[in-house]
């Protein structure tokens, strides 16, 4: 487990046992009042709706290819290259989210019942620039490549001192959200403890985007343009059976309830590469020209892709309540999330090009690919996971 990851973990759990050890006093303390809520003497219910505010952080994008890179001769492994975008993970900050639930009782013995839920994590994303003026004395920027003519490590540059300038933007985005609707058994039920199975079907979407841009005009005149946009979506939608558990453990108005389960079933994925180059270097410095070829984007994998694969979803959730009336319960808690088989944005970078299809680097207006067709959609998958913390509110009528 990564360190960032597990310390997260640490300090969660942390912060649960500081949690229960607070209510233990509290339990204490009330458990002689007469006026406190009679929690284990109320009746059932037949319905409820759960309402939560979740504060999740999702795994970071991994790192796509260099993209940029600098020094006297930035060839990607020569001596002296930076790597200043890309080649490293791309952090997306923790988010908020929701999840909503509604469930009912079939049974006057309330044994049986069934629970349909909604969660949703927001869109996060997060920019990365890198920028050289081109004057005599700037930093030369160059997109490092693999030629597929030779297998040779190869460059273009983005900015060229004295010359050209270079401006250079990476951006990711990405959101989730899931469906689920189950039903439950109750196995054993005492005045302390409840546990219950569930089956069902659950529903799980992650969206992810990457997008790398360009812009090297000259800086003299004729004032050109010159600039790319290579954007890859990867959707993911997960459809499969899932099974789980449920043990609640319940002393006077204090709850302690803990949940797992897994859902197996398939992963439908698709990408969709766009690349584009405007400029109009091509025609005498007229109108701008839009040629269907970026720098990672070309005649050979833009378009949708897609593929389907056996994916497992396991996740456990630790929920500590506090029955305030017989009507509601406040309960706050913690999730975590595996999803394997995922598409990222990230990964999806084939660093392989064939430049007879790439005008942006042969300087010739042809994107028509001439040997082998390099890039190539990868459609490669990698495991995702996703934890964070619950506070719930949830009413009984």
């Amino acid at each position: 487990m990564p360190r960032h990851v597990s310390t997260y973990v640490i300090r969660s759990f942390s912060f649960f046992f500081t949690f229960i050890c607070c209510f233990q006093s509290m339990d204490a303390y009330f458990d002689d009042q007469s006026w406190r809520p009679c929690c284990n003497d109320c009746d059932c219910f037949p319905f409820w709706e759960k309402a939560e505010y979740l504060y999740w952080q999702i795994e970071s994008m991994p790192e796509p290819a260099p993209l940029i890179t600098t020094g006297t001769n930035p060839v990607l492994g020569g001596d002296g290259t930076i790597v200043l975008l890309g080649g490293r993970d791309f952090k997306m900050e923790p988010r908020q989210g929701g999840r909503f639930a509604a469930g009912c009782w079939f049974d006057d013995c309330y044994i049986y019942s069934a629970e349909a839920s909604y969660m949703f994590l927001g869109r996060d994303s997060k920019t990365q620039k890198i920028k050289s003026k081109g004057f005599i004395g700037s930093p030369l920027l160059a997109f490092p490549y693999i030629n597929a003519e030779n297998s040779q490590e190869s460059i273009a540059n983005i900015s060229l001192p004295g010359v050209f300038s270079g401006t250079a933007i990476l951006k990711a985005t990405n959101y989730m959200q899931g469906a689920e609707l189950n039903g439950m058994m109750r196995l054993d039920y005492c005045e302390e403890i409840d546990l219950e199975v569930l089956a069902g079907f659950r529903y799980w979407n992650f969206y992810e985007a990457m997008s790398f841009e360009t812009n090297s005009p000259f800086i003299t005149p004729p004032i050109d343009v010159f600039k790319t946009k290579d954007k890859f979506n990867a959707h993911n939608s997960f459809y499969g059976a899932q099974l789980g558990m449920t043990a609640q453990y319940q002393r006077n108005c204090l709850l302690l309830k803990v949940k797992g389960k897994l859902a197996l079933g398939a992963m439908c994925e698709d990408i969709d590469i766009h690349g584009k180059l405007f400029t109009n270097d091509f025609n005498g410095f007229g109108s701008v020209q839009s040629f269907p070829a970026g720098y990672l984007g070309m005649p050979t994998n833009n378009g949708p892709h897609s593929c389907t694969r056996f994916a497992v979803i396991p996740e456990i959730n630790i929920d500590l309540g506090y029955q305030v009336t017989c009507l509601i319960k406040v309960q706050i808690g913690y999730t975590f999330l595996y999803v394997s088989n995922v598409l990222r944005a990230g990964n999806q970078i084939d660093r392989t090009i064939n430049t007879t299809q790439a005008p942006a680097i042969s300087g010739i207006a042809s994107t028509a690919v001439v040997g082998v067709k390099r890039p190539k959609p990868l459609l490669k998958a990698s495991d995702l996971w996703a934890q964070g913390l619950n506070i719930g509110l949830i009413f009984e009528f």
